[in-house]
């Protein structure tokens, strides 16, 4: 999961994508300084083998799944959980990029701004840092 949107191409093979709505972030054992990653072990995800002793609540998560072929474009909205495997014998080659609109604007700043403060304190060695990133991103002007 992370404040901005993903757009995939598929050129060559077949891409399988796991998904998981925003609603159930309490379901996927969120952790790191912006609760942008699972505990819940990628491989276990995509083999269909989360262990229900150590992940209790994931059994309340509803997965989809998507799969992309060569040709297919695929977009994935912001703060969508998502993973990703190859299911084709081939080679897979993908061509991704995220990107931040108005919409996920703020929130892709606020995780950013807290990105560089923990970075900052973890670079100085500091228990205690103010505010590295003080200044608030600005929209884009655009010109019509």
């Amino acid at each position: 999961m992370c404040a901005t949107h993903a757009l995939s191409l598929q050129v060559q093979g077949i891409k399988r994508f796991f998904l998981f709505p925003p609603s159930d972030s309490p379901h996927l054992y969120a952790h790191g300084h912006t609760q942008s990653r699972s505990a819940i072990p990628h491989s276990d995800l995509v083999n269909d083998t989360v262990d229900p002793a150590a992940f209790p609540l994931y059994s309340h998560a509803t997965m989809h799944i998507a799969d992309i072929r060569a040709g297919d474009v695929f977009f994935c909205p912001s703060n969508w959980w998502h993973t990703t495997c190859v299911v084709s014998a081939e080679p897979s080659v993908t061509l991704g990029g995220n990107f931040v609109t108005d919409e996920n604007l703020e929130e892709h700043a606020s995780q950013w701004r807290d990105y560089l403060n923990m970075q900052a304190m973890a670079s100085a060695g500091a228990a205690h840092i103010e505010h590295v990133a003080k200044r608030p991103l600005k929209k884009a002007e655009t010109k019509g």
